[in-house]
């Protein structure tokens, strides 16, 4: 994995930093492509950035709302 591919979302909510990105990956030689991404990632004060593993293609739920609006995604109603 070299690095992220396309768009990367940063933003704080509070004092905790949240972060989306996709990778396209390849394990042995087999492409994965960029399937079930965005990654999603934490980041707490004085704390390094964790990654929460991959969002199955809905970062709706993942991250606070204020966020996503931010960013530009579009949830349904009820989502956080």
């Amino acid at each position: 994995m070299r690095g992220p591919v396309g768009r990367v979302y940063v933003g704080r909510c509070g004092r905790t930093r949240w972060a989306l990105a996709s990778f396209s990956v390849r394990i042995r030689g087999t492409f994965f492509g960029t399937q079930d991404q965005p990654e999603r990632f934490r980041r707490r004060p004085g704390r390094p950035w964790k990654d929460l593993g991959d969002t199955g293609g809905d970062p709706c739920g993942i991250v606070p709302k204020q966020l996503l609006v931010a960013w530009g995604f579009r949830c349904e109603a009820g989502a956080s």
